[in-house]
């Protein structure tokens, strides 16, 4: 079965909806952990409207700083600009 890892953009339901998401923090087990990319004890995601814009306003979550490495993406960039910690 795949996974989602950090950065994916994932298809996910909240209440019988289907909404988008960015995946920013990932609960990995011990040997899938990469080099740099700190462990959380939670999965955290963003969620996005239909246009790709994050639903919230800010971020109060740590994000891990490997992605800033994808702002190639516009709707990441917009993602990250929320952000105020990174780690």
């Amino acid at each position: 079965m795949p996974h989602a890892t950090l950065g994916d953009k994932i298809l996910v339901a909240i209440r019988g909806e289907m909404k988008k998401a960015f995946v920013v923090g990932a609960n990995t087990h011990v040997h899938h952990r990469k080099h740099g990319v700190p462990s959380t004890d939670t999965n955290n995601i963003v969620l996005l409207d239909d246009e790709g814009n994050p639903l919230g306003n800010r971020i109060i979550a740590p994000i891990p700083a490997k992605l800033q490495d994808r702002r190639d993406n516009a709707q990441m960039v917009k993602v990250l600009d929320l952000a105020t910690k990174y780690i």
